[in-house]
């Protein structure tokens, strides 16, 4: 479920966390990435060197142990969000001088934009790793 009123609440919210930053970089790589750059090693392969095929399937089934690892990893962060509801928690929150500010809170509820859960503590959204401590 994505809420399209988490960015518009973050926008308006005179402290942002610095880690709500969106990272846009070559961990965000995807199957069609994958598939591009084996096309792309196919055609320029010399005919007199090519790829062996065992090591096409070494890479396939390493990006696929590394894809289940990543949704496994989404999903426990979801559920871990999601225990949270109801408990206090400590936030880190830094504002726009760079200044952190703790803020502390029961955890009201989830919500995710672009996959990435987001607590909702007095009136803010903050991802997971802004939380410095769990209470109650």
């Amino acid at each position: 479920m994505i809420v399209n009123g988490i960015n518009a609440l973050m926008a308006n919210n005179a402290y942002v966390s610095s880690s709500t930053a969106k990272k846009t970089d070559a961990s965000n790589l995807g199957i069609n990435d994958f598939f591009k750059l084996m096309a792309a090693q196919l055609e320029n392969q010399s005919m007199f060197d090519t790829v062996d095929n065992t090591q096409f399937i070494a890479q396939m089934a390493q990006f696929s142990s590394l894809s289940q690892i990543s949704e496994l990893n989404n999903t426990i962060k979801s559920n871990m969000a999601v225990s949270l509801i109801g408990k206090s928690v400590s936030v880190v929150q830094t504002n726009e001088s760079g200044i952190e500010q703790t803020v502390v809170g029961d955890v009201e509820q989830v919500s995710y934009s672009d996959g990435v859960p987001y607590i909702y503590v007095k009136g803010g959204f903050y991802q997971l790793s802004d939380i410095i401590d769990i209470s109650g």
